[in-house]
């Protein structure tokens, strides 16, 4: 028991400083966009939107959600999953805001209810490797089979999705081709990088870093160019949480890396 405790109070100490890091790193980057502001005319209207509430939705939601990936960088750190419900609810709103209603469709049915799982799942996790003697987490690759079935499970979602826009917009296939199929993938991607960081696997943070550039891309292409900073933040946050796995990847939990070898 006092080997729980003590892990608790290290994953708070966790909490609070990641906490205090993160808004101490916004804030700067909220003064370095008002001084682009102030000084770049072009700038003008487009980094800080004071009038619009989409702005702040989607700030604090990049706020938290970089806590939440700095958090579970840590295999053991479950409390991480309730900044993760947090930044879920605040980009749902930010997509209903902004006329995504797939995405926020997604969010509700399907990535706040696997983050409430993954949070339990986690902390069983972490209580079962602590009750055994084991000190560390290790995370893993999936198999071959299970990667290609990933695959084909993320190109059914993308495609689906993508037709469901189409229906949605009253367009045919081809309108809008690109906007939908970036927007589509970033569907398809986060369902697949949810599911499986809730097993710790590998594989999930390959989904997050390319939910992440699509989005950035994404978000470049339709203007928002506020959202599309908070996801090249994400972006760096996801591939320092995907290096950190990868160092504490034990050889015999390679899958499907080791082929070839």
């Amino acid at each position: 028991m006092a080997d729980i405790q003590q892990v608790h109070t290290q994953l708070k100490a966790d909490i609070l400083k990641t906490t205090i890091g993160s808004i101490i790193f916004y804030a700067f980057l909220f003064l370095v966009f008002y001084l682009l502001e102030r000084f770049i005319p072009a700038l003008s209207g487009r980094l800080i939107l004071w009038d619009q509430l989409v702005y702040y939705v989607g700030l604090f939601g990049s706020i938290i959600g970089v806590i939440y990936i700095l958090l579970i960088r840590n295999p053991h750190n479950y409390l991480g999953y309730i900044f993760g419900i947090g930044m879920s609810l605040c980009l749902a709103m930010q997509f209903f805001l902004q006329g995504h209603y797939d995405l926020v469709l997604m969010y509700f049915i399907i990535f706040i209810p696997i983050q409430i799982k993954t949070f339990f799942s986690w902390r069983k996790n972490l209580l079962d490797s602590l009750e055994g003697g084991q000190s560390e987490m290790h995370p893993a690759f999936i198999n071959f089979k299970s990667l290609l079935i990933t695959l084909l499970v993320c190109l059914v979602i993308w495609l689906g999705d993508y037709a469901l826009l189409s229906w949605l917009a009253h367009e045919s296939f081809l309108d809008n081709m690109l906007l939908k199929l970036l927007s589509s993938f970033m569907i398809a991607s986060s369902c697949l990088a949810n599911y499986w960081l809730m097993y710790q696997k590998n594989d999930a943070w390959f989904f997050w870093v390319l939910f992440c550039v699509v989005g950035t891309i994404f978000n470049i292409l339709i203007g928002s160019y506020f959202t599309s900073v908070f996801f090249f933040i994400s972006t760096l946050a996801n591939v320092d949480a995907m290096l950190a796995w990868l160092r504490i990847t034990r050889p015999e939990d390679k899958g499907w890396t080791k082929l070839g070898k």
